[in-house]
């Protein structure tokens, strides 16, 4: 993204893109949930895998007019290129935490998505739509949070934003634990909701 937007315009540019993130959230996961639910998991797994092609062939034909730097003569072998990069990752005061942190935070993502139908259709018996509206609500979180991070990091700054941002997240993912039938739905799903 440095490359394509400048250094005043890399907060919106992220996002818009975060803000695409939230639409596939919030369309595609809550549709999906629905679509298990209508037509069992494995047509849904088949519409799905149709649909990942149709957006492949899609893509396919978009022309990229982004010049690229030139090859350097020698070429660059893919390990020692890696390991400079977390050299200087790991070794730069700011990025260290910023990467542990976002690295612990997906892991933690997943592992509780991977778990979530299990979780939902297993304990409290809830029908797999209802796990749809509930990444349905995660998007939203998402797109809220990507439509306040300009004027939050104008406000308060960049880096006083993000620890604000990890101080609200945290506690709320643990919120996904508690899900159970009635309100605990909707308890569940307004701690999927962190900016």
């Amino acid at each position: 993204m440095p490359e394509l937007a400048d250094r005043e315009r890399l907060v919106p540019a992220n996002a818009a893109i975060v803000s695409l993130v939230a639409g596939a959230n919030i369309a595609g996961r809550g549709a999906g949930g629905f679509m298990v639910q209508l037509l069992t998991a494995p047509l849904a797994i088949l519409g799905g895998a149709f649909l990942y092609l149709a957006s492949a062939c899609g893509l396919t034909g978009i022309a990229c007019h982004h010049t690229r730097a030139k090859p350097s003569s020698a070429r660059r072998r893919l390990r020692p290129e890696m390991a400079e990069r977390l050299r200087h990752v790991f070794g730069t005061r700011e990025l260290r935490p910023r990467a542990l942190t976002a690295s612990l935070t997906h892991l933690g993502a997943q592992m509780i998505n991977a778990m979530l139908p299990v979780l939902f259709t297993r304990e409290p018996h809830l029908p797999v739509g209802a796990l749809g509206l509930y990444w349905a609500a995660g998007g939203l979180g998402i797109l809220l949070g990507a439509r306040l991070a300009r004027p939050l990091a104008a406000r308060l700054g960049h880096g006083r934003t993000l620890a604000l941002a990890g101080l609200w997240f945290a506690p709320a993912a643990q919120v996904a634990a508690l899900v159970d039938t009635g309100p605990w739905v909707w308890v569940t799903g307004a701690g999927w909701w962190p900016p």
